[in-house]
């Protein structure tokens, strides 16, 4: 079952923006905490976050969604709804994002995220 609102180029392209930004902080050894707040204000504003049982998803593939390999495989929806996960973890669980910073799963994140972003076509 697909996420509903489908997802846009626009809000796509926000989320990879901001994620990249955070990465690029992060690279320059820069406090990624204001570019953290800054994506996750974003990408909630764009519209990328619908509601989603996550938690469901959370308690069913926990290990899953740990794993930066298990993203090349994922399609434009699965994606959605892991980064979904991830995003409403962080509230939950203030540190998740940069926990997963640490891990290099953030960065698999954005990559996979550049990789799907050739697949969106005819959306706004």
């Amino acid at each position: 079952m697909t996420l509903e609102p489908h997802l846009t180029r626009e809000q796509f392209d926000c989320f990879i923006e901001y994620a990249t930004s955070v990465l690029r902080r992060r690279e320059a050894g820069q406090d990624v905490s204001p570019a953290l707040e800054e994506f996750l204000a974003a990408v909630y504003a764009k519209g990328f976050v619908v509601p989603y049982d996550w938690m469901s998803a959370y308690a069913l593939h926990a290990r899953d969604l740990e794993d930066a390999a298990l993203l090349q495989s994922m399609d434009l929806d699965a994606f959605r709804r892991a980064a979904i996960t991830h995003l409403r973890m962080d509230r939950f669980s203030e540190g998740h994002l940069k926990h997963l910073l640490q891990t290099g799963y953030f960065a698999a994140m954005v990559e996979r995220a550049r990789q799907l972003r050739t697949t969106l076509r005819g959306t706004p």
